[in-house]
């Protein structure tokens, strides 16, 4: 009965060594492969240094086009448009930012903004975005992500837990104040 038990036992792991043995082979790629996969890997890395600055048009980056499918490959840059001029803002690298620039990627969006707190203008977004909220300082031109369904455009500065979009380069408070001046405002944001 040992001998039949010590059997088995011999007979399991000498199945289960052949069976680790034949995944490991045939996961493994054959020589054509291997060299093709490098050839790849060396275009891949020739196509990225020959890329490795976007473009820029009067010292604004570059936005990614969107794919044949509608979505945004790589956004970087919209446009707000308020009364008659258009200020441009940088977004941000962060899931909430990303998420705002599909919901562009689908059109212009025309947002009502109130003054608040003597600080902000802030209005309604159509849809809650992802949030991505952290103890954060603002100033002049940050474009804020409150709530998950309201935006903010900031011409003072403020402290608090939310998730910031995108930033207009080189905002000051006075400009920001004349560009959105008193009262509603209504903002027009749209992918650059």
């Amino acid at each position: 009965m040992r001998n039949r038990v010590g059997l088995i036992i011999c007979v399991l792991v000498f199945a289960g060594a052949l069976a680790l043995f034949g995944c490991a082979s045939a996961n493994a790629p054959t020589e054509p492969e291997a060299q093709s996969s490098d050839q790849g890997q060396s275009e891949l890395q020739a196509d990225s240094e020959n890329d490795a600055e976007p473009p820029s048009v009067e010292g604004v980056p570059a936005a990614s086009e969107a794919n044949n499918q509608g979505e945004v490959m790589a956004a970087t840059v919209i446009k707000l448009k308020v009364n008659e001029q258009t200020l441009i803002a940088t977004l941000e690298d962060n899931p909430s930012a990303e998420a705002f620039a599909a919901l562009l990627a689908k059109g212009p969006l025309k947002v009502e903004m109130d003054d608040y707190a003597n600080m902000e203008k802030v209005g309604q977004l159509p849809q809650s975005l992802p949030r991505s909220d952290s103890q954060i300082s603002v100033g002049p031109g940050d474009v804020i992500l409150y709530q998950g369904n309201q935006i903010t455009v900031y011409y003072d500065t403020n402290s608090w837990n939310f998730t910031k979009l995108a930033h207009i380069e080189g905002a000051t408070a006075n400009q920001m104040r004349t560009v959105l001046g008193d009262g509603s405002v209504d903002v027009t944001f749209s992918l650059a």
